[in-house]
């Protein structure tokens, strides 16, 4: 498979051999039957829900825990019955955090955002974070991945899909959390706007935040390392007001992997989880090109929340 490398990354006030220190960071599993100090809202007005209420909540996101077996685990390049990142809890590259977001795409079944306590490995030392993954456009009913959010996220306004993940980080992570965050296309803009956003750097620490095939949202703004991966001939990663007036800066910012497709959309949806695409899998988990010591993830697949992202959300931020 063909491979395209750039030593050049998109990162803001970092250093790109080490993981940012801890603000106080806590993984015990959050407790969604009380209500955080962040928390806006009463308690009455967000539910532990299961799939099967969904409609019930829909203008909050709900939250559910799917089996580690009910999640996505056939991914392009990966060997049937090979059980993928969502099942071990293990991310070893920069393939396995895209098969860790690409879950979302579930059909709206358990929601396009999930969390999880992980731990960070590098070095001989651990670091506990919050794993984020949000997942991108998808033509679900009263699902905010659809056209419009695209279109905010690209212009960098306020959008359903910000909001209800927001939602999600304030009701479900500890003040003073570390942060990874990740997404897929849309998701990997709207990663890029909590990154920068004001209220998540005031109560979180935002160590990492890397994308797979989305374009470049909120230069300058974002808080943390930033590793924008962009695949060969996917057409995705230039579909944003800051692609297109940064065009040279947005490109050089990138980093770019092969694929084994001469389709765009279709490179757009599988050379990103592909465990065969060395460009993807040179990288490590959290998505830095040749670093001096590679970060691995863990997490327990089985303490892990999905939220639903109604379009008509409530969420107030």
């Amino acid at each position: 498979m063909t491979s395209i490398s750039s030593t050049s990354r998109n990162t803001v006030n970092t250093d790109s051999n080490t993981v940012a220190s801890d603000k106080a960071a806590n993984t015990t599993k959050p407790d969604l039957s009380k209500t955080p100090t962040l928390d806006p809202y009463s308690k009455s007005s967000f539910e532990m829900a299961s799939v099967k209420t969904v409609d019930t909540f829909a203008n909050r996101p709900v939250a559910s825990h799917p089996s580690p077996d009910q999640l996505k685990s056939d991914f392009h390049g990966l060997k049937p019955g090979t059980p993928s990142a969502n099942q071990t809890g293990q991310i070893n590259n920069a393939a396995d955090m895209a098969q860790y977001v690409f879950a979302g795409y579930n059909g709206g079944k358990y929601g396009p955002v999930s969390i999880a306590p992980a731990t960070i490995h590098q070095g001989g030392k651990d670091k506990q974070a919050y794993l984020v993954g949000i997942s991108g456009t998808e033509g679900v009913p009263n699902q905010s991945t659809g056209w419009i959010t695209n279109f905010k996220a690209g212009f960098m306004v306020n959008n359903p899909g910000l909001r209800n993940a927001k939602d999600a980080i304030f009701r479900s992570v500890p003040e003073g959390s570390n942060l990874v965050l990740a997404g897929h296309s849309q998701g990997g803009m709207i990663a890029q706007q909590l990154a920068a956003d004001p209220d998540i750097k005031k109560h979180y620490n935002v160590v990492d935040t890397e994308t797979f095939g989305s374009p470049l949202v909120n230069a300058g703004q974002r808080e943390g390392e930033v590793h924008r991966i962009a695949a060969r001939l996917d057409p995705v990663p230039q579909l944003s007001a800051q692609s297109v007036m940064l065009m040279p800066w947005a490109r050089v910012g990138q980093q770019n992997v092969g694929t084994d497709s001469l389709n765009g959309i279709t490179t757009h949806n599988n050379a990103y989880v592909n465990p065969q695409n060395s460009g993807m899998t040179a990288m490590d988990a959290l998505g830095r090109q040749s670093p001096k010591e590679r970060a691995t993830i863990t997490f327990d697949p089985n303490d892990r929340t999905f939220f639903t992202s109604p379009t008509k959300t409530k969420a107030p931020y």
